[in-house]
């Protein structure tokens, strides 16, 4: 004789209607463990589902991130997700992701005295031998995209409607400014030094994030 009980209906939810008490190790260990899926599911269904809803915006996802990082006691997880976030301002660049250095070749907006007037030159390409030779390293490395998501967003949809380049600012603009004018032959006034950055660019650091929240959520 098999002795059965009804279940309760807070605990039927899980398929299990009734509990046998002469097999109970094996109907409890199923039980246990469809639980368990349900919750792992739960856990990493909304981070994962955002990343790959491409019509969301990435910061979303990264939020939901930061929290599934603290949810797992992953400091690392929480930290890329915040700097993502919020930018890498204060990031050493040896520190940075490799898929934010990016080649991109280093221009200059300049204002030139001519006769009559001034001659306005924006985009100017920087020639290496234009600065000295101790910075040469701004030209010839990669250049660090700092920025955050949203703010690298903002920039690509401006870029369509402008003219169609980013403008991504060195620390060291202002300086850098004056070493290029002072390497000039004639006078000449910097009023801008930045890397010019295509959107296909920042579209695939962005799809790059977008991609690692994914094998994060799944991990």
């Amino acid at each position: 004789m098999h002795d059965r009980v009804e279940l309760p209906l807070h605990v039927a939810w899980s398929s299990l209607r009734s509990y046998d008490l002469d097999r109970r190790s094996s109907q409890l260990f199923r039980c246990m463990k469809g639980w368990r899926v349900r919750a792992e599911t739960n856990r990493v269904a909304p981070s994962q589902s955002l990343s790959l809803d491409e019509t969301r915006p990435i910061s979303s996802a990264l939020r939901k991130c930061m929290v599934l990082g603290s949810q797992i006691g992953s400091l690392e997880l929480q930290r890329w997700a915040e700097r993502e976030l919020r930018g890498y301002d204060n990031v050493p660049t040896e520190e940075l992701p490799d898929y934010r250095l990016v080649h991109a070749g280093l221009c200059i907006d300049a204002l030139t005295p001519v006769l009559g007037g001034v001659l306005r030159n924006d985009g100017q390409p920087v020639n290496r031998h234009a600065i000295p030779e101790a910075c040469r390293v701004v030209v010839d490395e990669p250049a660090p995209i700092r920025n955050g998501v949203m703010q690298l967003t903002q920039l690509v949809q401006q870029s369509d409607t402008v003219n169609g380049t980013i403008q991504v600012v060195p620390h060291d603009a202002d300086e850098l400014a004056v070493l290029i004018a002072h390497e000039q032959r004639g006078p000449i006034n910097i009023t801008s030094v930045y890397w010019k950055v295509g959107p296909a660019t920042v579209h695939g650091l962005l799809d790059h994030v977008r991609t690692r929240l994914v094998q994060s959520s799944s991990s």
